[in-house]
């Protein structure tokens, strides 16, 4: 299954939002529609050498392309980039142990949901609760078919 992830970083160099989602494959035209649903426009996009990050760019962002060369270099240079698909697959191993395709992005949202409100810890149960409450209710059937 393959998921693309966006971190935004701060000022500070440290992690702001993250963005994953399920798309259909690792390409130009899948990687480009994520970044239209998820990046805002302008924003300056760090990627590895990989050239459908060009495609990607010409959609109304800033590139910069920085050529790893190897899994050990690609860690150092996106490092915050790693710990957040670490920590993903920490949680699907440690908490769901397996995860299917099609209810694949409903994981994910999970994930992203908790990991963006990390720095509100004292109100994220208020929030959670809120959320629950708001959200619109689902059948066992989509749930487990991923469907809508």
């Amino acid at each position: 299954m393959a998921v693309a992830v966006a971190v935004e970083l701060r000022a500070d160099g440290e992690p702001g939002r993250v963005a994953m989602q399920k798309i259909e494959r690792p390409d130009a035209h899948c990687l480009r529609k994520f970044a239209e649903s998820k990046i805002e426009k302008g924003a300056t996009l760090k990627t590895d050498g990989w050239g459908a990050y060009v495609s990607v760019a010409k959609a109304g962002y800033k590139h910069k392309p920085i050529v790893t060369g190897d899994g050990k270099t690609a860690v150092r240079k996106f490092p915050w980039v790693h710990t957040f698909i670490g920590n993903l697959k920490r949680m699907i191993l440690g908490t769901y142990h397996s995860v299917s395709p099609k209810p694949l992005d409903r994981y994910l949202a999970e994930f992203h949901y908790r990991g963006n409100r990390r720095w509100l810890e004292e109100n994220l149960f208020d929030r959670l609760i809120a959320a629950a409450v708001g959200a619109k209710p689902i059948t066992c059937r989509q749930l487990v078919t991923g469907g809508s």
